[in-house]
């Protein structure tokens, strides 16, 4: 195939549309607005507002890369070491890790470390993409830029496994990032010279790239660089100086938030280069039926191991909070293996329609896919169903539900979660958020049973222990004393749950079983003054009179 002139296939969509969702222009232009006002609009945007955005466009950004390997039979045949094997390996992983949070300290691990260089090679491949459509690719400058992305996780890398002066082990605390534990005298020569590598490959690469080339041509270039820069290497420069410039967009306790738009960004940016290349390989099909696949695909994805794994289909052996962070170690790692694997330049058949001009780009045959017959109908229409489940959990999860516990409406907002019940997306969370609303509303009984519905669903010292405490004040020492033994259990370590635990044996007139709770406690902290204050009284003459 003959190559075309640098001047001729510049764009993928067009300027416009390349520059604002390939480039991340939308969210540079969304930055300042973040940076001069976003505690006002963090506090003005509705809760469910980046969930949302991250369920319809993060989500099937993941789908695409399950249309783009699954449905073609070529590309699953091409690929079957990554789609089957490697998928079941890491679905073996994801099973014992809910069952070991050893292992899933691991995976969780694994995926916080890889997706920052997932997103660093998206931005780099596009921009080597550019390159290439405007001759200014020369091997210096690819090696240059490339150095500077590469710098720029290594920056990310180091900040986020920097010793944080509270080391733990696999399994304890349950899943969690395991730190690498960098010490501080090496990152403090590692981190600013990694910065400073950063600075001085992007000032060659560019003055590389304009040897080449016009200023105008290096704009998706450059775009893509600054992208790169404020999504990571910027905020964590400000986290390991200890201090965000007095912006909180910058400020790490606001990190998650912040990163939501980032997410969003990055999945942009996925389903606008992947749906220029479904459309181009199969001729010019809908670009809105593309997107409606990969919403379809990408929820499958997340919900079924949710599904299969939630707590109430266990028995609240796995807690929610953990299938959360598994499932999302599972997605993602999936995400990244089949993407690093399906998606290089150098492919003839994806150099063709990324790089060439559109139409240029010759028609691939997409023999064999899997959008018809009587499998596809099944799989479609169940993805379907899954889709429509998920949709009315978050309408009821994060709309309907916090809107009622506002408005006091407690029995309506137990009545829709029974109604989730039904296909196992109850949720713990909610049901110790609703029982902790009824305690504000003097309804002590109706918190009891949300904060037991809450351990049923995902058993907790917390859950135990608030409930042991409602349990008490209503004058059920016997049940109190239950669900405080199963929070001990549970947390072994807790002072606050050993120190409760004393209390209530005190208030049933157990003296000596009280003074071991308090030891216990005292052992772990002895200037813990609840515990103090209650192996005194226990030490005292008479029957106790200890009360909350």
């Amino acid at each position: 195939m003959t190559a075309v002139s640098p001047t001729q296939n510049r764009w993928l969509w067009g300027s416009s549309r390349d520059l604002l969702l390939g480039c991340g222009a939308w969210y540079l232009l969304l930055f300042p607005v973040l940076a001069l006002a976003g505690p006002g609009i963090r506090n003005l945007q509705p809760l469910y507002l980046a969930p949302l955005l991250i369920f319809l466009i993060s989500t099937p950004h993941y789908g695409a890369t399950l249309v783009r390997v699954y449905e073609q039979r070529g590309e699953r045949r091409a690929y079957a070491f990554f789609t089957v094997w490697t998928t079941l390996a890491l679905i073996a992983l994801f099973v014992w890790g809910v069952q070991n949070a050893a292992v899933g300290t691991l995976l969780f691990t694994a995926y916080l470390t890889w997706s920052p260089w997932h997103y660093t090679g998206q931005n780099y491949g596009i921009a080597v993409m550019f390159m290439r459509r405007r001759g200014v690719d020369a091997e210096p400058a690819k090696r240059w830029l490339h150095g500077s992305f590469v710098l720029s996780y290594v920056l990310t890398f180091l900040v986020m496994h920097q010793a944080d002066g509270s080391p733990r082990g696999l399994a304890e605390g349950g899943v969690h990032l395991a730190r690498l534990g960098i010490p501080e005298w090496f990152s403090g020569i590692a981190i600013p010279a990694a910065a400073a590598a950063w600075g001085v490959a992007l000032l060659v690469a560019g003055r590389l790239m304009l040897l080449r080339g016009r200023l105008r041509d290096l704009l998706p270039i450059a775009l893509l660089a600054l992208s790169q820069a404020l999504w990571f290497t910027v905020p964590d420069l400000a986290r390991y100086m200890g201090s965000s410039g007095g912006l909180e967009v910058f400020d790490f306790d606001y990190r998650a938030l912040y990163f939501n738009w980032v997410v969003v960004a990055h999945a942009v940016q996925y389903l606008w280069i992947t749906s220029f290349y479904a459309r181009t390989e199969s001729g010019g099909s809908s670009t809105g039926r593309y997107l409606l696949k990969t919403l379809l695909a990408g929820n499958l994805a997340w919900f079924v191991p949710a599904l299969i794994f939630a707590p109430q289909i266990f028995g609240g052996a796995v807690s929610e909070w953990t299938v959360g962070l598994l499932v999302a170690s599972l997605v993602n790692l999936h995400h990244f293996i089949l993407d690093g694997a399906i998606w290089k330049l150098r492919k003839s058949k994806i150099a063709d329609i990324l790089i060439r001009a559109r139409s240029q780009a010759p028609k691939f045959p997409a023999a064999g896919r899997l959008g018809t017959g009587r499998f596809a109908k099944v799989v479609w229409g169940s993805a379907s169903v899954l889709l429509a489940v998920a949709l009315a959990e978050f309408a009821v999860q994060r709309v309907a539900i916090p809107s009622l516990v506002e408005r006091g409406k407690y029995d309506s907002v137990s009545t829709l979660l029974n109604g989730l019940a039904w296909v196992a997306r109850d949720s713990a969370t909610a049901r110790a958020q609703v029982g902790n609303a009824l305690m504000g509303a003097g309804r002590p009984e109706d918190a009891a049973r949300a904060y037991a519905r809450s351990g049923d669903l995902t058993p907790s010292a917390d859950t135990f222990g608030v409930l042991a405490r409602i349990e008490l004040g209503l004058g059920l020492e016997e049940r109190a004393l239950a669900d405080i033994e199963r929070a001990v259990e549970i947390g072994p370590n807790r002072i606050d749950v050993l120190s409760l635990a004393g209390q209530i044996e005190m208030k049933l007139g157990r003296r000596g079983r009280a003074r071991s709770y308090f030891n216990r406690a005292l052992g772990l902290n002895p200037n813990y003054e609840p515990a103090r204050r209650g192996l005194a009284e226990s030490d005292g003459p008479g029957p106790s009179d200890t009360s909350f």
